[in-house]
């Protein structure tokens, strides 16, 4: 993006220069923002300490096939988690966590979303349609004979976060998420990029990136709001993450969804990290051991049914030590 000197010198151009430059600047970002330069993994979930794993692909509502990585839990009939990246993302960059867990006895899916890394899409959507690619992902773990399909959480970074979100909202089988570096609503988060990157007011050219961006998209983007999603979780487990040194989405956003959650929502605000850094090993060892022990807790075995008390025919007499 330019920077603030250059944008400040339109406000003394000419209003049909002005103009040109707000519009041409509009569709630089809103191409950024729904074709970000696709990348790969370096690395295999073998460096990460996951022995046995997977290459798994699976297929979307709307057509698309989705590759990623699939480690079973270690015992049959065990808990899984699936783990979204970020807009331009790969998979790979949350394996540390995927390996911590898998440590832990959980299950892993690791995927690339639409658009991103091996996986089909030509556009992205900042989690509207990523919603759909987590729902696939579930589905797909329903599938695996090795997997209890009722003991299934959700862990995502950025705009997989908002996807898991949003997803969550819709699959009332999940039991917990976990939710790293997301804003509260697209919207404001693409006008305050606007506002710190160009001093500037957001308008015209935050509204206009955002219509451009879901005219390509073909969704309204613009209507993505993690926080409505959060309240619509209806009482389920909610771990939030956030840098507290994060400048792509500003740490209130993360308190703002701490609002919108179930009291007692905890917040976790990562001293130092920024967007990505965040889930980089300098900063997963200051709050990883929260996350596997939040998702350990919402993962266990459902408890067993209390078995009914004895019924005895009217009349038959028999010992109780209570009476």
């Amino acid at each position: 993006m330019p920077t603030a000197a250059q944008l400040g010198g339109l406000v003394l151009a000419p209003l049909p220069v002005m103009a040109g430059a707000v519009a041409y600047l509009a569709h630089t970002q809103a191409n950024r923002l729904v074709r970000p330069p696709r990348t790969l993994s370096t690395h295999l979930p073998s460096r990460f300490g996951i022995g046995r794993w997977e290459d798994v692909k699976f297929t979307t509502a709307d057509g698309l096939t989705l590759r990623g990585w699939f480690a079973a839990p270690p015992q049959r009939g065990g808990s899984a988690v699936v783990l979204a990246h970020g807009t331009g993302g790969h998979r790979g960059h949350l394996l540390p966590l995927a390996g911590a867990l898998h440590a832990r006895g959980h299950g892993v899916l690791l995927f690339d979303l639409r658009q991103h890394g091996r996986s089909d899409g030509e556009v992205s959507s900042f989690g509207l349609h990523e919603a759909e690619d987590v729902l696939a992902a579930l589905a797909y773990l329903r599938t695996r004979p090795e997997v209890a399909g009722d003991r299934l959480a959700l862990l995502g970074h950025s705009m997989g976060a908002a996807a898991s979100l949003r997803a969550a909202a819709r699959d009332g089988g999940v039991r917990a998420v976990v939710s790293i570096s997301c804003a509260a609503s697209l919207a404001e988060n693409v006008a305050d990029g606007v506002r710190a990157l160009t001093r500037l007011p957001a308008f015209p050219l935050a509204p206009l990136t955002l219509w451009l961006a879901q005219r390509r998209a073909r969704g309204r983007v613009d209507q993505m709001r993690p926080i409505d999603s959060v309240a619509e979780l209806r009482g389920r487990p909610l771990l939030l993450v956030h840098g507290d040194a994060d400048r792509l989405v500003a740490p209130h956003n993360a308190r703002r969804l701490q609002g919108a959650a179930e009291p007692g929502t905890r917040l976790i605000e990562v001293a130092g990290a920024g967007h990505r850094s965040v889930i980089g090993p300098q900063h997963l060892r200051a709050y990883q051991d929260d996350v596997l022990a939040f998702l350990d807790a919402h993962l266990r075995p459902a408890p067993a049914p209390t078995p009914p008390y004895p019924h005895h025919p009217t009349g038959e007499r028999h010992d109780d030590i209570y009476d």
